[in-house]
């Protein structure tokens, strides 16, 4: 209803926040921020802050319609000329609009040379302030939930510690997951079982079936963790998925011809004098062996970097 009134001058902003996700907003501290006008002196400013708590640090200064200008340190503040204006000593700061992702702002912050971030509506009046602490809390539930994301864990709306939890609670998120890879540990063995007669004859395939099974889980794993750190820290981008997927697809193609040769070598030295059917030599089950590691860990290895870009 609001965004439809005509002539409502914040129209634009509402229209923002209602689309962002996550807005860095909820995670902004307001009743802190101290702001002053450019032209006030330093030693009326002086004045003004002996009966009021800084808590950041720093005040925000604006210009006579209210928009923000800068920042000006207390340090500054204190050795400044007391007839000199703010606008003299302030500062330019990195700031971004209410709207802005919380993940988007903390990057900012992270770039900027004061330990807190000007937040401002869409006339750049500043409407709070993003605090160092403020960021290191979403850093952590970024992080949080990153990790649950690799791990398969459903995401809730709201953020919650394991305490608070309950256990219905704790189930739902992560039975979907769990139920999947059950399904599909059970097609897996389906398949095992329609080469039954091909691992009677050849019993030492069922000795390596679980090296094969792990190695794969292993590569996903690494190649995945590397991926959402990596994202996380803004080493790589979004757009950078091409390079990433062909330099992965060139560690995993190193890494699974070392595990093939190491099995191959594993299979001759150390199967020899086992049953084997007629027409099939240790060389020749250990190439199989060696390959269907190669490919396991190589798809695997390309797999999951794509599903780590898509989270």
């Amino acid at each position: 209803m609001l965004i439809s009134l005509n002539g409502f001058e914040y129209k634009q902003d509402i229209e923002w926040f209602v689309k962002a996700k996550h807005p860095v907003i909820h995670a902004t501290n307001s009743a802190a921020m101290i702001v002053f006008p450019q032209q006030l002196t330093v030693e009326k400013t002086r004045q003004a802050l002996r009966r009021q708590s800084v808590e950041f640090g720093c005040i925000a200064i604006t210009d006579n319609h209210g928009r923000f200008v800068g920042l000006v340190k207390l340090d500054e503040l204190i050795t400044a000329h007391p007839h000199s204006t703010l606008l003299d000593i302030v500062q330019s700061a990195i700031c971004c609009h209410f709207s802005a992702s919380q993940e988007h702002a903390v990057a900012l912050l992270k770039q900027s040379r004061f330990d807190v971030l000007p937040i401002l509506n869409g006339m750049g009046v500043p409407v709070g302030l993003l605090s160092a602490k403020s960021a290191i809390d979403i850093i952590t539930d970024e992080q949080t939930e990153d990790l649950e994301r690799l791990m398969g864990i459903q995401q809730d709306s709201h953020s919650s510690d394991y305490m608070s939890l309950s256990v219905m609670e704790h189930v739902s998120k992560r039975i979907v997951w769990v139920v999947g890879l059950a399904v599909l540990g059970l097609l897996s063995g389906m398949v095992i079982h329609s080469y039954e007669d091909t691992i009677e004859a050849i019993t030492v395939l069922a000795l390596y079936m679980p090296m094969i099974a792990d190695s794969g889980g292993n590569s996903g794993t690494q190649s995945a963790s590397v991926m959402v750190r990596s994202l996380a820290l803004g080493n790589i981008k979004l757009r950078d998925w091409l390079y990433v997927l062909w330099k992965e697809t060139r560690i995993a193609i190193v890494i699974g011809g070392v595990l093939a040769i190491l099995t191959l070598g594993k299979v001759l030295f150390l199967s020899q004098g086992i049953e084997l059917p007629a027409g099939i030599t240790l060389t020749m089950l250990g190439s199989a062996i060696g390959l269907a590691l190669f490919f396991s860990n190589f798809i695997i290895y390309c797999h999951w970097c794509d599903a780590a870009f898509d989270q």
